[in-house]
This record gives structure tokens, sequence and C-alpha cells, in this order.
């Protein structure tokens, strides 16, 4: 497939998974945990992803894979009272190694800003032969904090730099987030009397004059409304 759209649902990245071979992280996430152990196959890339995590995700020493047990059914077997049987296949859940904590963190209790920043730099970091040429994600900072929005750009324009990256379209109404983009990086979306039209910022000498001079960061002028024609 030439492209991939992601729109992550913490929620939905919460689901314990068969193992099975995933050649990519589905649209909610909802694949996670056996994309990740799928990812594993790949040492560099999986050492990659996890160092990004531990480096910003606080006290966070390890990515850890849990056996889920399947739920038990009962029969009913005449006068020799009830049965137990199992119908589903066992599954796997990701877990976490905090710092200082002896117990590991299940799925469950990871917060939506670590699942969808683990989630999101699984498909940037993911290897060449499982990567799109083409990765659409819409609204890249929700749940995440401030912080990880900068540090998700940051691995971006990394990514961007070595062989073979794939291109990204994000799709974003924070200024947090624009804030940390090139001018010439940004496309504006407007609605115009039923149709989308694109305009590109960077063409616009005045907005280079004032980003230059400091006067005003590309998020305050997105903020401000200064980067639509309307």
């Amino acid at each position: 497939m030439g492209w991939r759209f992601y729109h992550l649902v913490p929620a939905l990245m919460r689901t314990s998974n068969a193992p099975a071979w995933e050649d990519h992280l589905f649209e909610h996430g909802e694949n996670l945990s056996a994309w990740l152990l799928v990812l594993q196959n790949y040492p560099e890339e999986f050492r990659r992803l996890k160092q990004a995590c531990c480096d910003v995700l606080s006290g966070l020493a390890e990515i850890l894979f849990q056996p889920v047990e399947p739920p038990q059914q009962q029969i009913q077997t005449g006068t020799l009272g009830t049965a137990s049987f199992t119908m589903d296949a066992a599954k796997i859940s990701i877990g976490a190694a905090e710092r200082p904590f002896n117990r590991p963190m299940s799925l469950a209790r990871m917060s939506d800003g670590e699942l969808a920043f683990l989630g999101l730099i699984s498909v940037i970091f993911a290897p060449e032969e499982l990567t799109p040429p083409l990765l659409c994600i819409e609204e890249p900072e929700n749940y995440l904090h401030p912080r990880l929005i900068e540090v998700l750009v940051e691995l971006l324009n990394q990514r961007a730099t070595e062989a073979h990256p794939p291109q990204v379209i994000m799709t974003t109404h924070s200024p947090l987030l624009v804030d940390r983009l090139s001018i010439d990086d940004l496309v504006v979306v407007e609605k115009s009397e039923g149709a989308s039209r694109f305009t590109r910022p960077s063409t616009k000498k005045h907005l280079r004059k004032l980003l230059s001079s400091k006067e005003a960061s590309l998020g305050d002028l997105w903020y401000s409304g200064a980067l639509t024609d309307s």
C-alpha cells in the first residue's frame, strides 16, 4: 500500500491482541501490542523506538510484553458438576517497567499521551519494508503534553534526514505544533463556498519578515488568523 492514514484512539489502543504478524499499525492503533511484537524482529528500529520513549516519558525503563489469559467458560456436566474450557485464543498486551517500581504497569494503566506517543513513534521509526511512501496523521497533538509535541517534531525532522524517509502529512489546529514547524512546510486549508482552498503562507513576504524579525512566532500568526486569506 502506498500510504497509511492514522487517527489514533488510546481507548482502542488498550486492546490486547492475538500474536500475529502485522505489517502495519491500524488506523486507530487497535493492534498496537501485536504491531510492537512484530517490530521486535527489527532490533535497531525497536531500540530507537524504546530509546525515544524512555528519554521523554517520565520513569519509563522498558517496554514489556505480557500474556493475557483468555476467559474461562463453564458448562454443566450433569451429576459431575461443571467443567471449565476456553473458546478464545491467548492474547498479548504491552506493558511498561517504570523506575523505581518493581511491578510492571499494565496497558490499561498507561496514559493516553503515552500510548499516542508510542504509536506515533512506532510508525515514524518502523523498518523501511513496513513503511509506506506516505504517512497521513490526523491531529498528532491530541493527548500529547506540549513537550511531547516538540519531541515529535524533532524526531520527524531527524527521520527526514535519513535514507528513504516517508513523506508525512499532518493535519492540526494546534498553535503549539505549528510553532515547531517551518513556514515552508506549512499549507493552510480553508473552506470557501463548499470547496477546500489550499494556500502556502511561505509565499507572503510580510509574513516572512515578521518571522525573521521575531515579532511573532508561526504559532502566534496561526492563532491570530494572519496565515489565512479570509
